[in-house]
């Protein structure tokens, strides 16, 4: 079942620039790629495909606020909402007098996104669809009752709303939803090197902030080193926590053991991660983890929180190791296991690997996406 060999699909998200690459590499493996054009606010989207994949960019200033500013101040969110609005309708002009016309609004995030796509939809007459990741539902849902009312009235009026794991399908099915389908995130496997499992080396993927808990992992490894006084580990990314970070390697005496990374591309991520062995994830909730996606794929060992997502599609012992939530003397055994037993570790490399290729990788996901696409534009 294929869409359109002409079909023009508005893409309406703010990710960043690789993050929006992956989504367009997804439609490379359609029967017949859509021409896709680009709404965003970044000025830096290379559209980077392994075939071309035909993308149009158009820039829109949107305004973004942050979770804090829509649970303090209801006259921000007033303002970004009639924001929203204004700049919904120049965008729609924008895409009424493009050279193509428009057969769908695909929109990435319930909120300013989805919000665009919606009113765009409406003008152009075109359906809509909606991706939620989790996080956006997280922080709306706990925002502002501006906020709140607005997502939920977003999702009701979308054709078809998408949840990258099964529990957030759940949870948008628990409000009242019923145009719910399940589609996960998906990696390029084959764009994704073999790990080194044969050293003591972790990796940590991530913002740095209170839910992906850097200063967990952190007193976790601590105790490692003390039984493993080879091991390493990687810190990869930026955020809130960072000075927090450093204190804490300082304080914990452990410089010489943590090496911080404030950003890789993907390439050079996929350098490191080939030379690490164990990727653990820390994360109080997720949606559905590209990091963790990428790991499996890679062959790494995954150590991760036993929360609602990671449970949903990792097996404990089988394709992963799962620890709960707060127990860093669980978690900090867990990693000493991995090092310690080869067996397991390349048994457990072996299935996670498998289970990517099977569910999450690419051309297995654009099959389901290009069902929804279809039976919307037929």
């Amino acid at each position: 079942m294929a869409v359109n060999r002409d079909c023009t699909i508005a893409l309406i998200s703010d990710l960043p620039a690789d993050l929006c690459s992956r989504i367009i590499d997804v439609y490379r493996f359609f029967h017949h790629p859509p021409k896709i054009v680009l709404v965003t606010r970044r000025r830096s989207h290379p559209a980077k495909t392994k075939v071309i994949v035909n993308v149009e960019q158009m820039m829109v200033p949107v305004v973004a606020p942050t979770s804090q500013q829509t649970r303090k101040h209801r006259i921000s969110a007033w303002c970004c909402v009639i924001g929203y609005l204004l700049q919904s309708l120049v965008l729609s002009r924008k895409l009424m007098h493009s050279r193509d016309r428009i057969q769908l609004v695909h929109a990435h995030f319930i909120l300013p996104q989805g919000l665009f796509g919606l009113i765009i939809s409406r003008i152009l007459r075109t359906p809509l669809v909606v991706t939620t990741t989790g996080t956006d539902i997280n922080v709306i849902f706990n925002s502002s009752w501006l906020y709140q009312r607005l997502s939920l009235f977003v999702l009701k009026n979308a054709q078809t709303v998408i949840g990258v794991s099964k529990p957030i399908c759940a949870h948008l099915s628990q409000v009242g939803l019923s145009n719910v389908v399940y589609i996960p995130n998906s990696v390029d496997v084959d764009s994704i090197p073999p790990a080194n499992l044969g050293n003591k080396t972790i990796l940590f993927v991530g913002t740095l902030n209170g839910n992906k808990r850097p200063l967990f992992l952190l007193r976790a490894f601590a105790q490692v080193i003390r039984r493993l006084p080879e091991a390493k580990l990687y810190i990869v990314g930026e955020g809130s926590l960072r000075l927090a970070v450093q204190e804490e390697i300082k304080s914990r005496n452990l410089q010489n053991s943590v090496n911080m990374i404030p950003h890789l591309d993907p390439n050079n991520l996929n350098k490191l991660r080939s030379l690490t062995s164990v990727f653990v994830q820390p994360s109080l909730f997720e949606g559905m983890s590209l990091a963790i996606l990428e790991t499996l794929a890679s062959g790494q060992l995954v150590i991760a929180t036993r929360n609602e997502s990671n449970s949903s599609f990792l097996d404990n012992g089988r394709t992963a190791l799962l620890f709960e939530e707060n127990d860093c003397g669980q978690l900090s055994d867990l990693i000493v296991l991995a090092f310690s037993n080869e067996a397991l570790r390349y048994r457990i490399s072996k299935s996670g690997r498998n289970l990517v290729r099977r569910y999450f990788s690419n051309n297995v996901v654009a099959g389901k996406l290009e069902r929804v696409y279809h039976s919307l534009t037929r």
